[in-house]
């Protein structure tokens, strides 16, 4: 299949944002929408109108309005959880290449710490095993069944279930990880895609947070209780290393 449209799914700081930029460099296909459209200045005006304890909601109840408004069109939010009933039922899903982007699940909880990228979320740094254990404010562009808030990892998790969900559809889907991309985004794309004359996609290296060095700090409790949140079949088929 050569695909027409290109649609990524990555959770916030995967490298969703940094393979748009090579696809569209190297690829003659058209990547749908996965951020915020916004006007900066408009979404300024109107956070200022209400008072400060008000914003965060405001904030994310618009982000939410975003993703409705491409839910049908181009699937919605990067971030989300892709909803297969929605994509299958969509004609142009078959002209569609999904491209779903993981990061190991203590990198992906590292990352979110340090650029949390949501309204209201604690941005203050906070020891690894304790941000591990807090949890994290869920919204509907999440696409998950509830918004209960989850830990960073039960978060990760669900998110993975729902890529593997859609992998496992008729659509044409390919799974990548983040700390590979340079290495294997370009055999694994060329396959469904247009290359465009006289260019070579360049990769760009995705910052991978440290956290092996806080991880060996944690007492063997705590590190049971991770792997307890996460999925050891999820990983697996994902390709991540245990915890």
């Amino acid at each position: 299949m050569t695909a027409l449209f290109v649609k990524i799914f990555a959770e916030r700081n995967c490298g969703a944002t940094e393979l748009g930029r090579s696809i569209k460099r190297g690829w003659a296909v058209t990547e749908m929408r996965g951020t915020p459209e916004l006007d900066r200045t408009a979404l300024r005006g109107v956070l200022q109108s209400v008072p400060p304890r008000d914003r965060a909601q405001l904030h994310n109840h618009m982000l939410d309005m975003e993703h409705d408004r491409i839910l049908y069109s181009d699937f919605g939010w990067a971030a989300t959880a892709p909803s297969t009933d929605i994509i299958q039922s969509a004609a142009h899903a078959i002209d569609t290449l999904f491209v779903g982007i993981t990061m190991h699940p203590l990198a992906f909880a590292a990352a979110l710490r340090d650029k949390p990228r949501t309204p209201g979320a604690a941005t203050k740094e906070m020891p690894l095993a304790q941000w591990l254990t807090t949890p994290f404010p869920v919204h509907r562009r999440d696409g998950l069944t509830d918004q209960t808030p989850l830990t960073p990892l039960e978060l990760w998790s669900a998110k993975a279930r729902a890529l593997l969900a859609l992998a496992e559809t008729d659509r044409t889907v390919i799974l990548l990880r983040s700390d590979e991309l340079r290495e294997t985004a370009h055999d694994a794309l060329s396959p469904h895609l247009t290359a465009k004359d006289g260019t070579q996609p360049e990769f760009s290296e995705i910052d991978i947070p440290d956290w092996e060095s806080e991880l060996r700090q944690m007492p063997p409790r705590l590190l049971q209780q991770l792997r307890l949140q996460i999925d050891a079949g999820v990983m697996q088929a994902l390709g991540h290393d245990p915890i």
